[in-house]
């Protein structure tokens, strides 16, 4: 079996050039559609107000530290003709310590601005009250810079509250995890990283059918190698060239776009998710190259059915927006939908490896299923 795999992996390096291609390729596709800075959109919104209070002040320091909106200061009459003009979606207008959002319509993201701005407002306003009586306590003490020591003792506040959490509170919509967490840049980047590295894995196992349109194939079957031997050095090469594009790709987009995979953890149960999908991959091309007799047919059929489980499978859109229960039902026969689930679940909401074992049990289950079609439509073919 050595001997296979060496041959295999000299080939590879022969068609070196291809597989670079196709990362690169893969890396293009991610930054036109992802953008750079790993792609994050920020909806602008602008805020005025009449007079710089302390208040405000701390209120858009705690705005600015907000990542999913673009915080800019601007006169009232600005804010109110671009939310008019429909240039943004809403702004704020800080006025005597309360706030009012200018607004044309009603979406879920106006929504989410109303809950940040309020909530934000009334943590500072709550800070403040209890900064301002420490404040009044000391100084019937001794007489002190009382501006001076509102800032100080507010800032400790801000402290211990920011690093010292003792209790979170969220909210979610039924059915759904995280929603207003979601990253949907994540979720393109892990599908287009999948559903290329697809196309170099089964046509590297389709290698099979090279072989047994020139004979070579016969010619190694009489030779002192056994099938088992045969097929283990093709599987195990090609498994090794899929998981090195994945693993190049996971590097690349880190370095080159700032894509978050996670801390050390993280990154080991991406990886694992990873060479499981791999696997899954290697045995549906093993299976894909039984069901064909040439590498034109190949070539044919699996980009149809590539593009269309990557479809079905949520790399090209997140499966919440689809509908229809027949479409959901048939995503959880492709392994990509498997594979994109479990990897957002660790870096999009933090899960550990207690909640991705669905995901590697499904795979697992498919590379066997997989592996034990495609070996038997080899055998018959032969």
């Amino acid at each position: 079996m050595s001997s296979i795999l060496m041959l295999r992996l000299m080939q590879y390096k022969r068609d070196i050039s291809i597989v670079l291609l196709m990362t690169a390729l893969t890396i293009g596709f991610i930054f036109i559609f992802a953008g750079p800075n790993n792609g994050v959109y920020k909806y602008k919104i602008l805020v005025a107000t009449d007079e710089k209070t302390p208040s405000y002040v701390r209120f858009m320091n705690e705005l600015y530290k907000n990542k999913s909106y673009e915080f800019i200061e601007a006169d009232y009459d600005t804010v109110k003709a671009e939310v008019e003009e429909g240039k943004i979606i809403a702004g704020i207008y800080f006025k005597n310590d309360e706030i009012s959002i200018l607004k044309t319509k009603e979406d879920i993201n106006i929504f989410i601005l109303e809950n940040l701005a309020s909530n934000t407002l009334f943590s500072i306003q709550s800070m403040s009250d209890m900064a301002e009586t420490i404040v009044n306590y000391i100084d019937n003490i001794k007489d002190v810079d009382n501006n001076a020591v509102e800032t100080i003792a507010y800032n400790e506040i801000l402290e211990s509250v920011t690093e010292k959490k003792h209790m979170t509170v969220s909210k979610e919509y039924l059915n759904s995890v995280n929603t207003l967490e979601y990253d949907g840049t994540k979720h393109l980047t892990i599908g287009i990283i999948l559903f290329m590295s697809m196309f170099t894995i089964v046509f590297g196992i389709g290698s099979i059918l090279e072989d047994k349109e020139y004979h070579t194939w016969d010619k190694m079957l009489i030779s002192p190698l056994s099938r088992k031997q045969i097929l283990g050095g093709n599987l195990i090469s090609t498994f090794i060239v899929g998981a090195g594009q994945i693993l190049l790709l996971i590097v690349l987009t880190k370095q080159l776009m700032g894509m978050d995979w996670g801390d050390g953890e993280d990154i080991k149960l991406v990886v694992l998710i990873g060479l499981l999908f791999v696997m899954t991959t290697t045995s549906l091309g093993l299976m894909l190259s039984g069901a064909v007799k040439t590498q034109r047919q190949l070539s044919t059929i699996t980009p149809i059915i590539l593009t269309s489980t990557s479809m079905l499978g949520g790399a090209m859109w997140p499966l919440d927006i689809v509908q229809s229960k027949l479409l959901l039902f048939l995503a959880n026969f492709t392994p990509q939908k498997w594979a994109i689930e479990g990897m957002e679940k660790i870096i999009i909401y933090g899960g550990e490896l207690n909640d991705i074992i669905s995901s590697i049990i499904v795979l697992m289950i498919m590379t066997v299923v997989f592996f034990t079609i495609g070996i038997v439509t080899l055998k018959h073919a032969d």
